[in-house]
């Protein structure tokens, strides 16, 4: 379903970089320390914006639809696991099961999916209204 792969791993990587960078933030932040809970909703509220702002440069190349979105969404956490295998668990984390038996990883793992199916969507609406311009040279 995706149309240009090489975009779509740069685009894949640089939101997990920014993941990694922002919640490396989020975990020294003085008020949320020893707070995994309140991490974790900073944390998603977030993702919401990175979300958007990988997933719209993407499509700024590609059709965007809800579906493509999924897909987007879906490579996106399969190359963001990949890298997490390589640089997060053995550096960082240490503990396999522990990563990955994270209810909140699964979370984080929908929310991105449904975040860029509606990114998708509202893109592709947006580019299907028609602009006056448009209009003005149709009715010539």
């Amino acid at each position: 379903m995706l149309k240009n792969y090489k975009s779509a791993t740069l685009w894949a990587v640089i939101f997990w970089a920014l993941i990694f960078v922002a919640w490396s933030i989020i975990m020294f932040i003085p008020a949320l320390e020893g707070n995994l809970f309140g991490q974790y909703i900073v944390y998603f509220i977030i993702l919401i914006f990175l979300t958007w702002l990988c997933v719209s440069s993407y499509f700024k190349k590609a059709s965007p639809s809800a579906k493509a979105g999924i897909f987007l969404a879906i490579y996106f956490l399969i190359i963001g696991t990949i890298l997490d295998m390589i640089v997060t668990i053995p550096l960082f984390v240490k503990d396999w099961a522990g990563f990955y038996g994270s209810w909140q990883l699964y979370v984080g793992f929908a929310e991105a999916i449904i975040i860029a199916a509606l990114v998708g969507h509202f893109l592709s609406k947006k580019k299907s209204k028609p602009t006056p311009v448009t209009d003005q040279v149709a009715e010539q």
